[in-house]
Formats: structure tokens, C-alpha cells, sequence
């Protein structure tokens, strides 16, 4: 081995720093593509929670034939549900807790805004409720608008309040006609 094929054994410093240097760009990619994949995930998750309680409240007051009051609280951040006619009901349920990261902010109907303490939104014995808005908020998704369908339970992901209040006065119109 003469002494020319020695210096050409490894890197040099500008090739080592242009690696590191795609290397970060590259964790960094990713690292962002990551997190917006994780936060999209858990907004999916909170949906999902949210119209099972909801889908299992309307069965089970169809399967009983008998109407259930679903009590959404601000101040606990949870949604529990219970018969109408008992305050100390056994078969009540867990009560759903939201995920840690998310809060709840506002609940609407088209006759009632509720921004703290509690509201009560019942379920008759055929799993109907009245059409109800929840907005949710988490620090790195902002906020979240749900609209829960009072026959259906069908829930969808609405981007703004003035959007939901436009649905309240179009169902408001419907009912008094």
C-alpha cells in the first residue's frame, strides 16, 4: 500500500458534517411528519370515543325501552349516562373521560349554550336524543367541533360555531313548521 491510497481511507471533514447535516434534516422531516400523524390519530381516537358512548347509550335505551339521560360535564370533562328516573342508578356506566390532552368547552343545542357546569341531554326509549354540538379543544390540534344527529347519532366534524348555530336555526325552522 503506497501512501496515496492511505489518504483516501476515510472522510474528510466536510463529507462527515454533510452527512450529519442530511441526517438532521432528515430527523427533522420526519420528526414533524410524526407528530402530525400522532396528533390526527388522536383527534380520530376522541371522535371514535365519542360516537361509541354515544351509539352504546342510544342502544342500550332501546334494548331496556327505556329513556337515558346522558349528563355532559364541563367541570368533570366526562359524559356519564344514567336512567331518567333513578339518581342512584347502578347500571349507569362508566363515565366517559376524555383523553387527557383534550378538553370540553362548550356544548350546544338549538336552545341551550353550556360553557360550564353540566347538561343534561336525554335519550328516549327508541335511542333518539335532540341534535347536540361539543367543542373540544387540545393545545396541539385546536379546537374541534362535533355535531352528534339527535335520530341518527350520526357524528360529524364540523370547523367552526357559526357553522353549527346555522345548523341549530336551520332544525329550529323544521320543528316549528
Amino acid at each position: 500500500m503506497n501512501r496515496q491510497d492511505s489518504q483516501h481511507l476515510g472522510f474528510t471533514l466536510i463529507e462527515l458534517l454533510a452527512v450529519l447535516t442530511l441526517l438532521a434534516l432528515l430527523t427533522a422531516f420526519v420528526s414533524v411528519s410524526m407528530g402530525t400523524a400522532i396528533n390526527s390519530a388522536n383527534k380520530l381516537k376522541l371522535i371514535q370515543i365519542i360516537t361509541d358512548y354515544d351509539r352504546d347509550t342510544r342502544e342500550l335505551a332501546h334494548r331496556l325501552d327505556r329513556p337515558l339521560r346522558l349528563t355532559v360535564s364541563i367541570d368533570h370533562q366526562s359524559i356519564t349516562r344514567s336512567h331518567i328516573d333513578a339518581e342512584d342508578d347502578k347500571h349507569a356506566g362508566v363515565p366517559l373521560k376524555l383523553p387527557h390532552n383534550w378538553k370540553l368547552q362548550t356544548v350546544l343545542t338549538a336552545d341551550t349554550e353550556l360553557r360550564g357546569n353540566a347538561i343534561d341531554l336525554y335519550c328516549t326509549q327508541h335511542g333518539a336524543t335532540h341534535t347536540y354540538a361539543l367543542q373540544l379543544h387540545d393545545k396541539n390540534n385546536g379546537s374541534l367541533w362535533l355535531l352528534v344527529a339527535g335520530l341518527s347519532g350520526q357524528v360529524s366534524e364540523i370547523n367552526d360555531e357559526q357553522t353549527i348555530r346555522n345548523i341549530f336555526k336551520q332544525l329550529q325552522r323544521h320543528d316549528a313548521h
